[in-house]
Formats: structure tokens, C-alpha cells, sequence
């Protein structure tokens, strides 16, 4: 049996997540030069999926990571950036899909 609660304008329930809900991928470059600062974005895609990416973008060359914060529902990566955000948005799209 689940049950659900209200915390102002936001429900909590204690059902587990499934594969189609949304995760909130949020990405904060730390670089100041940069264009790219924050890119924010659902995605339908689980947490490891994420994972891979991130890491797929890290083995690139795009970025390395300085915190990294996962649960079910959200996806934190503070990053070190120098590209443009030109130079990088496509790979970001991708891995956020």
C-alpha cells in the first residue's frame, strides 16, 4: 500500500520510481571564462544511463567532474569546463537526451 502526502504545492509518495519517470539533470561548470554555466533539463533516461554518459564525456575530453550528486529523481554534476557553450551543447543534448 502507498501513501502520499502533500508538502505545500509539492506530493511525495512512497512508491518507488519507475523507468518512465523524470529525473532533473542539472550541470554547473565552475569555469567562470566559459559560456557554458548551467544546463538544466528532465530526462526520461534513468540515473545510470546518465552515469554512462557523463563518464563517456569525461573519457572525451569535454569536461572532468568535481562533485557529483545522484538519486532517482535527480542528477547534480559540477563540473570544470574552458569549451564554449557552442562547443559543447551538442554532446550535452546528447547526454541528456
Amino acid at each position: 500500500m502507498s501513501s502520499t502526502s502533500n508538502l505545500g504545492n509539492t506530493a511525495v509518495s512512497d512508491e518507488p520510481r519507475t523507468v518512465n519517470d523524470e529525473v532533473d539533470v542539472i550541470w554547473h561548470n565552475m569555469y567562470a571564462p566559459s559560456t557554458f554555466s548551467t544546463w538544466r533539463r528532465s530526462s526520461n533516461r534513468s540515473v545510470e544511463e546518465l552515469l554512462v554518459d557523463l563518464a563517456k564525456l569525461v573519457e572525451k575530453g569535454v569536461f572532468t567532474v568535481i562533485s557529483l550528486s545522484v538519486s532517482k529523481a535527480s542528477f547534480v554534476a559540477v563540473v570544470g569546463c574552458e569549451k564554449s557553450w557552442d562547443e559543447i551543447k551538442d554532446d550535452l543534448f546528447a547526454a541528456t537526451r
